[in-house]
Protein backbone atom coordinates (compact mmCIF):
# COMPACT_ATOMS: atom_id res chain seq x y z
CA UNK A 1 0.00 0.00 0.00
CA UNK A 2 2.75 2.45 0.92
CA UNK A 3 4.86 1.75 -2.15
CA UNK A 4 2.16 1.46 -4.83
CA UNK A 5 -0.77 3.36 -3.32
CA UNK A 6 -3.39 0.60 -3.65
CA UNK A 7 -4.56 -2.52 -1.87
CA UNK A 8 -4.43 -5.96 -3.49
CA UNK A 9 -7.25 -8.48 -3.21
CA UNK A 10 -6.18 -11.82 -1.73
CA UNK A 11 -7.69 -13.62 -4.75
CA UNK A 12 -5.22 -11.80 -6.99
CA UNK A 13 -2.36 -13.01 -4.79
CA UNK A 14 -3.61 -16.57 -5.15
CA UNK A 15 -3.77 -16.22 -8.94
CA UNK A 16 -0.23 -14.88 -9.12
CA UNK A 17 1.08 -17.60 -6.77
CA UNK A 18 -0.34 -20.18 -9.19
CA UNK A 19 1.19 -18.37 -12.16
CA UNK A 20 4.59 -18.21 -10.42
CA UNK A 21 4.43 -21.88 -9.38
CA UNK A 22 4.35 -21.13 -5.65
CA UNK A 23 2.55 -23.24 -3.06
CA UNK A 24 -0.71 -21.79 -1.86
CA UNK A 25 -2.36 -22.05 1.52
CA UNK A 26 -5.50 -24.15 1.68
CA UNK A 27 -7.76 -21.08 1.55
CA UNK A 28 -5.88 -19.03 -1.09
CA UNK A 29 -8.00 -18.26 -4.14
CA UNK A 30 -10.99 -20.43 -3.23
CA UNK A 31 -14.60 -19.51 -3.08
CA UNK A 32 -18.01 -21.09 -3.31
CA UNK A 33 -17.53 -21.64 -7.03
CA UNK A 34 -20.60 -19.68 -8.06
CA UNK A 35 -18.93 -16.26 -8.23
CA UNK A 36 -17.23 -14.53 -11.09
CA UNK A 37 -13.50 -15.07 -11.54
CA UNK A 38 -11.78 -11.73 -12.00
CA UNK A 39 -8.41 -11.57 -13.68
CA UNK A 40 -5.66 -9.66 -11.89
CA UNK A 41 -4.83 -6.34 -13.62
CA UNK A 42 -1.27 -6.10 -14.97
CA UNK A 43 -0.23 -3.23 -12.65
CA UNK A 44 -1.28 -5.25 -9.60
CA UNK A 45 0.39 -8.39 -10.95
CA UNK A 46 3.64 -6.43 -11.26
CA UNK A 47 3.27 -5.14 -7.69
CA UNK A 48 2.60 -8.66 -6.35
CA UNK A 49 5.60 -10.09 -8.17
CA UNK A 50 7.73 -7.24 -6.77
CA UNK A 51 6.53 -8.15 -3.27
CA UNK A 52 7.35 -11.83 -3.87
CA UNK A 53 10.88 -10.82 -4.90
CA UNK A 54 11.20 -8.51 -1.86
CA UNK A 55 10.32 -11.39 0.49
CA UNK A 56 12.57 -13.85 -1.42
CA UNK A 57 9.64 -16.01 -2.46
CA UNK A 58 10.85 -16.13 -6.06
Amino acid sequence: MRKYGFKVHSGYIGQIKTKAGLDKRENDDIGSGDGQKVSCPQEKEDAIMDAFRHFNMI
